[in-house]
């Protein structure tokens, strides 16, 4: 069992800290899928299919699976994403690309609404100018 699921139960919490390529220090990349159904049962919502990932709907996040283990975690309101201890739910649109590109200064963009770091593994949603998800996954999601 991986690390951050020895057994002992996650504290829900609606502030995520995000680290590049890693997950959260509740939830990990590459972390079990049953484990973590498990010691999140009473957030589970259900379960959908977004392109090739089956995804948990957690109700402050989805996680995405890939053969059964957490390959990416999407959050959004009500969740509170820090990164770098700012916390990027709600924010500007240009201030979080500008917070992104001081580590990957080479972010790409999906047309005005999203972008993404294929260095950090971590996109962003913001179609309406502030950021709505924040999404950080495996090495390879984004390519």
């Amino acid at each position: 069992m991986p690390p951050s699921l020895k057994g002992e139960a996650i504290v829900i919490s609606k502030e995520y800290v995000v680290r590049p390529l890693v997950g959260t220090e509740q939830i990990k990349i590459g972390d079990d899928r049953g484990d973590i159904k498990k010691l999140l049962s009473e957030l589970y919502k259900g379960t959908f299919r977004r392109e090739d990932f089956e995804v948990d709907d957690y109700r402050l996040f989805h996680i995405f699976f890939d053969n059964e283990k957490v390959c990416a975690i999407e959050f959004f309101e009500p969740s509170e994403v820090y990164y770098k201890g700012i916390q990027l739910i709600g924010m500007n649109q240009v201030k979080c690309k500008e917070i992104l590109m001081e580590d990957d200064p080479e972010l790409e963009c999906e047309g005005e609404v999203a972008f993404y770091s294929k260095a950090l593994q971590i996109g962003v949603y913001a179609p309406y100018g502030e950021v709505e998800s924040v999404l950080v996954a495996k090495s390879g999601y984004y390519r």
